[in-house]
């Protein structure tokens, strides 16, 4: 091949390249269409995985909310067990009856009160009517101090029934921010019908 020869086929190829460069531009790249289109996708995936998330935040705190007045009645629950598994004769309500408040003898013949009392506090911080539950112990003889204590606060309603002789039913509603929670349990006498 000579060099006339040579150079009529590069002129060809630089020729050839230069028509098709243009193409080879036009198919590299994306068209706007095609970006647009890729970011309207990408945004209707990121928020439903945005919304996703904030559903579950907020199923959380409502779980957690709940749990805390699960804890709270429990707790109340278990401080007004305790008061009640010493005594050996329950005094008020009568068999079958139901009150706000429950009094009880123990084998010491120490009288007590488990009673509500109206909780101002909370009852203004959750514009509701909520009380504390106190117990009340008076000591023998009469001139002993009293032994009086908080079992409980932020009570929506409290009731106690005697089932049995040996037997007070406990139902509690304890309130938050979040809610109401109801409690309802039985507690039996533990040293009832003891003689000294």
């Amino acid at each position: 091949m000579d060099v006339a020869s040579c150079r009529v086929v590069c002129r060809r190829l630089e020729v050839a390249l230069t028509f098709l460069r243009p193409k080879l531009l036009i198919r590299c790249g994306f068209s706007f269409v095609e970006l647009l289109i890729v970011s309207v996708i990408l945004l209707l995936a990121l928020t439903t995985f945005f919304k996703f998330f904030q559903q579950r935040s907020s199923s959380e705190q409502s779980i957690t909310g709940q749990l805390s007045l699960q804890m709270e009645a429990r707790k109340a629950v278990d401080a007004i067990v305790k008061e009640l598994r010493d005594a050996s004769e329950i005094l008020r309500p009568g068999l079958g009856e139901t009150s706000a408040c429950v009094v009880f003898a123990d084998s010491i013949n120490q009288v007590g009160l488990i009673s509500p009392t109206y909780d101002v506090e909370n009852s203004l911080r959750l514009k509701k009517d909520l009380y504390k539950i106190f117990s009340f112990v008076q000591q023998s003889p009469p001139s002993v101090a009293k032994k009086e204590k908080i079992l409980a606060t932020s009570v929506g309603r409290v009731a106690f029934t005697l089932l049995a002789p040996n037997v007070v039913q406990v139902n509690i509603t304890i309130s938050n921010e979040k809610g109401e929670y109801q409690l309802l349990t039985a507690v039996g006498l533990m040293n009832f019908g003891e003689e000294e």
